[in-house]
């Protein structure tokens, strides 16, 4: 799972913040697989809306029963 720390300075206090952020991906069968099981039916996949900076990003939209 790939992780991003980072680190805010204020700059009238100085006052050091560290923040991190992670992300996990899964396959397509495991995305509607997980949606099915929430109740989603009619589960699409489709590219990114707009332009997106990160390749592999999509949409996924669903119908919840």
């Amino acid at each position: 799972m790939p992780n991003t720390s980072y680190f805010v300075v204020d700059a009238e206090t100085k006052q050091v913040t560290r923040y991190a952020a992670s992300m996990q991906a899964h396959t397509d069968g495991e995305y509607r697989a997980l949606l099915a099981e929430c109740g989603f039916v009619d589960i699409s996949f489709y590219p990114a809306i707009g332009d997106s900076i990160q390749p592999g990003l999509f949409a996924l939209t669903g119908r919840r029963l």
